[in-house]
């Protein structure tokens, strides 16, 4: 019933893994919190060696996929913390078609609401963010500089 729900099982998280990883990641689930369900992803931390971000996109087509800003996982490989982050939502398969129905709405909102500023509203909702996050000031920075002069000055802050 899980696997209908949120479109992917235990099978397919320790095809994903490996044996290792799937066993490793058993011993996570009390460590994971912070889940947030949207609408074709969830995010968690999960708490480890560090704490970790993690995203699964919940299986689609090509089935599940995991992020997660540990070491192993910033290689490219599915991580005992996705798995943990994974089996816990198949633990908690009943609850999340609601959750998903939730997020399409606050999108929806959200959606609503930036169409309705203006261009100085929006500007200064811009700068409120980027002074607040820098991952997402530097990624508009990097927009920036590639627009304005070419990816290969990328960095070299000779744009500005």
């Amino acid at each position: 019933m899980a696997r209908k729900v949120v479109g992917f099982g235990e099978d397919d998280l320790r095809a994903l893994a490996g044996t290792r990883s799937f066993e490793r990641g058993l011993g996570y689930l009390d460590a994971v919190s912070g889940l947030e369900v949207e609408e074709g992803s969830v995010t968690a931390v999960v708490h480890g060696t560090d704490v970790y971000e993690v995203e699964l996109t919940l299986g689609g087509d090509d089935g599940p996929s995991g992020w997660c800003d540990c070491p192993y996982g910033q290689e490219g490989n599915f991580c005992k913390h996705c798995v943990a982050v994974g089996l816990t939502v198949l633990r908690r398969a009943k609850t999340i078609p609601h959750q998903q129905v939730a997020a399409r709405a606050r999108a929806s909102g959200l959606e609503t609401w930036l169409t309705a500023l203006s261009r100085d509203e929006l500007l200064a909702l811009v700068r409120e963010q980027i002074a607040e996050d820098r991952r997402l000031r530097r990624r508009l920075e990097l927009r920036a500089a590639a627009a304005h002069s070419g990816i290969d000055t990328v960095g070299t802050g000779s744009w500005h």
